[in-house]
C-alpha cells in the first residue's frame, strides 16, 4: 500500500497522538507504541493510536489511493521524522507488515513494523446515553474543573474527572478530598432514559481541553457502562472509564454561607504569586487571610522562618473574617476563573469556603481551610 500526502494534513493529528501513544504501555504490548495506518479505497486514510486505556482515531477522506491495506508504524519515530519537515513537504509511505518506507524532503527512511493483528483494538460498546454538545461548552466544564483532580491518589476512583447528566445539565466534578471543582452546562435530556455517570481517566482529561479548543462545532458524546465516546469532525476518542463509586459531591457542598466577599481576581492572583515566591516548593504551603472592612491582609511564613505580608484593598466589604488556606489551591482556582471579580463565600474561618465566578451558578470551587 503506497500513499502520499502533504505533511500539514496530518501534523496536528500526529501531535495529539504523540501525547497519547508511548510510555509504560509499550513495554507491556509493543504494538501499543505504534500508529495503525489503514487505507480504504474511496474512503481515505485512517490513523489510530492507543495507550490501552484510550483510543484516538483520525480520518482523512481527502487522502486517497487506488489500493487498500493497513500497517503499523512507530509513533515516536514517525512523529519525529514529520516534525523535521515543513507543512508543505510531500510524504510518501510504502507500508507493509515487515518494513515501512518513508520518503520526505529528499530523505528516505525504513522503519520496522509489526503485524496489524497485534494492534490492541478496542471493542466498542454500542449501547449508551448520547448527547450533542457544543465543543466550547464541553471545553468549559473540563478546563474549569481538572485543577482539583489528583493523578496518583490511593483512592483510584478519584484519579479522574466525574461526568454525570443531572437535572438537565452535564456536570463535571473533580476532588482530591481537600478541594472540589464543579462546572455544568445545560443539555437536552432524553425523557425516560436513566441519567448516566462516568469517571474519565486523568491522562485524557489533562490534554482534552487543548484538543477541544482547536476545533469548532459540536461533539457527539456517548456515555456507556464502561466506556465514553467522543465523536468530532474527522476524529473519534474512545476511553475506558475508571471503576468505582464517586463520592456524593452534593452532600459536601456547603449550604449556609452568609459571609460574602468580592475580590479583584487579577490583583488577588498577583498577591498569591507573591506569597508563593517564599514557599520553598512546599506543596501544602499555607497563608493566613484576614478580611476586614476595606482591606485584606495576607501573611505567610515558610519552614525557614521567612515571612511575607501583603495588603489588598477591598471594595464595599463589611465582613470580618480570618481564615487560612493552601495558597496553591487558591492560585489554581484564580488561574482558571474568567471573571474580573470572584465571589468568596464563608460560614466562618473554620468551615469549607466556596469561590464562584462573579456569582455564577454554573461554576464553583470549594476549599477546606488549614489549621496554622
Amino acid at each position: 500500500m503506497e500513499i502520499s500526502f502533504k505533511n500539514g494534513l496530518v501534523e496536528k493529528a500526529l501531535a495529539e497522538l504523540r501525547r497519547l501513544v508511548g510510555g509504560s504501555q509499550a513495554s507491556i504490548i509493543p504494538s501499543a507504541s505504534m500508529l495503525f495506518f489503514s487505507m480504504e479505497v474511496n474512503e481515505g486514510l485512517t490513523i489510530k493510536g492507543t495507550d490501552l486505556q484510550t483510543e484516538q482515531t483520525y480520518r482523512f477522506p481527502n487522502i486517497l489511493c487506488d489500493s487498500q491495506g493497513s500497517a503499523l508504524v512507530s509513533a515516536r519515530k514517525f512523529f519525529d521524522i514529520c516534525r523535521l519537515f515543513g507543512g508543505d513537504a510531500e510524504i510518501s509511505l510504502l507500508l507493509d507488515e515487515d518494513k515501512s518506507k518513508i520518503s520526505v524532503g529528499g530523505a528516505q527512511y525504513e522503519l520496522l513494523s509489526l503485524p496489524t493483528n497485534e494492534f490492541p483494538e478496542f471493542s466498542r460498546e454500542e449501547e449508551g446515553f448520547t448527547i450533542n454538545i457544543n465543543l466550547s461548552e464541553l471545553h468549559h466544564i473540563v478546563s474549569k474543573t481538572l485543577i482539583s483532580m489528583p493523578q496518583n491518589d490511593a483512592r483510584y476512583y478519584l484519579n479522574g474527572l466525574f461526568l454525570e447528566v443531572k437535572d438537565g445539565f452535564l456536570v463535571a466534578v473533580s476532588t482530591d478530598g481537600h478541594r472540589l471543582s464543579l462546572a455544568k452546562t445545560p443539555i437536552k435530556e432524553k425523557p425516560g432514559e436513566k441519567p448516566p455517570q462516568a469517571i474519565l481517566p486523568a491522562k485524557l482529561v489533562s490534554y482534552l481541553p487543548e484538543i477541544l479548543s482547536d476545533r469548532e462545532g459540536e461533539v457527539e458524546l456517548t456515555i456507556c457502562p464502561s466506556q465514553v465516546h467522543f465523536k468530532l469532525d474527522g476524529m473519534e476518542i474512545t476511553t475506558k472509564v475508571l471503576e468505582g463509586t464517586y463520592p456524593n459531591y452534593a452532600k459536601i457542598l456547603p449550604k449556609n454561607l452568609p459571609k460574602k466577599i468580592r475580590v479583584d481576581r487579577n490583583e488577588f492572583r498577583r498577591n498569591l504569586m507573591r506569597v508563593v515566591a517564599i514557599s520553598n516548593g512546599e506543596s501544602s504551603f499555607g497563608a493566613n487571610f484576614v478580611f476586614d472592612e476595606g482591606v485584606l491582609k495576607i501573611g505567610a511564613e515558610n519552614n525557614d522562618k521567612e515571612k511575607v505580608q501583603i495588603e489588598q484593598a477591598l471594595q464595599d466589604n463589611k465582613e470580618n473574617l480570618e481564615v487560612a488556606f493552601n495558597v496553591h489551591y487558591l492560585n489554581a482556582i484564580f488561574s482558571v476563573v474568567g471573571s474580573s471579580e470572584v465571589l468568596c463565600e464563608f460560614k466562618d474561618g473554620q468551615s469549607t469556603a466556596q469561590f464562584r465566578e462573579d456569582a455564577s451558578e454554573s461554576t464553583l470551587y470549594i476549599v477546606m481551610p488549614l489549621r496554622i
